[in-house]
């Protein structure tokens, strides 16, 4: 199953930190009850680190492409996949589905584009979010 939805900076905030989250920033107060916060740690990010926070890298790569968010409240800043693994998909395949999956829309969309790309295994169905320029 893969949804994709396209977000205004406020929503490309919201979803950045819900994408990211970590053991340490409340995530046992979040009203998603799906997520378990002692399988969190086993999260992991496909994308390339980036020096600085995910919401500012966003606001970065538009003033360096002369996109003025000031200006446009409603400008879509970032669009994001959520691919959830096939149930025949074996546990132990799981990490290599999610890379080829990654390598697949690097592909089709650009490296280059990738903002984030985080596997959840702390909910009920591991899944992928990737979200990009």
């Amino acid at each position: 199953m893969a949804h994709l939805k396209s977000f205004q900076m406020s929503g490309a905030v919201s979803i950045l930190r819900h994408n990211e989250r970590t053991e340490n920033d409340n995530v046992k107060q979040r009203k998603n009850e799906c997520i378990r916060p002692e399988k969190t740690h086993l999260n992991y990010n496909l994308a390339p680190k980036r020096d600085m926070p995910l919401a500012e890298y966003i606001k970065k790569v538009c003033s360096d492409n002369n996109i003025r968010l000031n200006k446009r409240k409603d400008l879509n800043v970032m669009s994001s996949w959520v691919i959830t693994q096939p149930k025949d998909v074996k546990a132990e395949e799981t990490e290599k589905f999610f890379s080829d999956t990654y390598a697949f829309l690097s592909e089709r969309y650009g490296k280059k584009n990738v903002i984030s790309a985080t596997v959840h295994l702390d909910e009920t169905t591991p899944h992928i979010h990737r979200s990009e320029e």
